[in-house]
């Protein structure tokens, strides 16, 4: 499901998470709706029970790629759990669409779901690749992941800039950013950029890994972290393509 186009108030982050004056990008004084876009498709549907006439031909050759991720994933929880990370190494794997769009509407974000039930606990890994038509913009481009996505729409939302990690909660109108508990959530990169991007959350804490250390985060005691999961990405540029996002090999563990 796509969700409609907010534009993006910004307050500075506190542990109480108090608003300020500080807004990013002008609201409408109503949500204008964006022509509805191609929805990702769900990617959790059962296949079809394999009959006597379309059973595949057995074959000797393992799939390679998919192996090495398996064991890429295994490795990832096994530091993750010795870490504190998570609880354990045991759970379900899934693979994740990939997304691709451009967005040009400045100081706005959308987002497009990619869970049709709530989770809880995750690790999500995949690679980002984002780039921005003009280089002269003061704002947060990227691509980003939405968690905890609530009926009313509150939620949590990790944006990836070529500065900067955007870790905000949506309450409301309001975005407020998320304090970082560790780390500094300080990034470098060019334009065009790409990194992978691991995303762990485990109740109210959250690690985010883009470029080889995890940044951890404390979330909102009263906001919780269990809901849909959805893709997301934020533009600061309305020249020619504004912000292009492209997020693949995205794989969900669930414990």
């Amino acid at each position: 499901m796509q969700k409609t186009t907010f534009p993006l108030k910004m307050a500075v982050a506190v542990l109480s998470f108090a608003v300020i004056a500080c807004v990013i990008g002008t609201p409408a004084p109503t949500a204008t709706p964006v022509p509805t876009n191609t929805p990702v498709p769900p990617t959790d549907t059962p296949l079809p029970t394999a009959t006597a006439t379309d059973v595949p031909t057995p074959t000797a050759t393992p799939n390679v790629a998919a192996t090495q991720q398996a064991e890429q994933l295994q490795a990832l929880l096994v530091e993750l759990k010795d870490k504190g990370y998570v609880d354990t190494t045991e759970g379900n794997a899934r693979p994740l669409d990939d997304f691709s769009q451009d967005w040009s509407d400045v100081a706005h974000y959308n987002w497009w779901t990619v869970t049709d039930q709530p989770i809880g606990d995750f690790v999500l890994t995949g690679h980002l690749n984002w780039q921005t038509a003009s280089s002269n913009t003061n704002g947060i481009s990227g691509c980003g992941i939405i968690f905890g996505l609530q009926d009313n729409d509150d939620f949590y939302g990790v944006f990836v800039d070529e500065s900067r990690i955007q870790f905000t909660l949506r309450r409301g109108t309001y975005l407020y950013d998320v304090g970082v508990t560790s780390g500094n959530g300080r990034l470098k990169f060019g334009n065009p950029a790409e990194t992978d991007l691991v995303l762990v959350v485990k109740g109210q804490k959250a690690y985010v890994n883009v470029q080889g250390d995890y940044i951890s985060y404390t979330l909102s005691a009263d906001q919780t972290s269990h809901g849909i999961l959805a893709y997301t990405m934020l533009s600061s540029s309305a020249t020619g393509y504004g912000t292009r996002c492209k997020m693949t090999n995205m794989t969900l563990w669930t414990p």
